[in-house]
């Protein structure tokens, strides 16, 4: 059942600013959290300035890029579609045997695949991909 229903909700303050055409919904229970720079419209809906704290209140999180939400997904599902890979070849299998074992890698002979957990930062970072935005910027 939701408890929040939200269509097409929109506040423009020029400049790009704002929320347009939002919809969303929140179930009886859940919490939702939204991420987006200064000036996306955040504190019409609710709001916080801390990755660290949405992640461990909200089941779900809505990520606003230029007045529209680009993503609405549970942490662990964001991390999920944003996973990186890396593979790493080492001096000996007996290396690759250590590091595998060190960081959760899967080994084959001297090499070694890692799957290294995203931040909630680094995972909002990709929707702004190679926008030129200062720190203040980004929540």
């Amino acid at each position: 059942m939701n408890t929040i229903s939200i269509e097409h909700l929109g506040r423009d303050y020029g400049e790009g600013k704002g929320i347009f055409d939002i919809s969303f919904h929140v179930k009886q229970g859940e919490v939702f959290g939204f991420l987006g720079p200064n000036g996306a419209g955040k504190t019409i809906l609710m709001s916080s300035h801390i990755f660290e704290e949405v992640e461990r209140t909200c089941d779900r999180i809505g990520i606003i890029r230029k007045g529209k939400m680009v993503a609405v997904d549970s942490a662990s599902a964001l991390r999920e579609r944003h996973i990186c890979t890396y593979t790493v070849t080492l001096e000996s299998e007996a290396a690759a045997q250590a590091f595998a074992g060190d960081f959760s890698g899967m080994q084959n002979g001297r090499q070694v695949t890692v799957k290294p957990r995203q931040s909630l930062e680094e995972i909002f970072m990709n929707y702004y991909g190679d926008e030129k935005n200062d720190e203040s910027d980004l929540i």
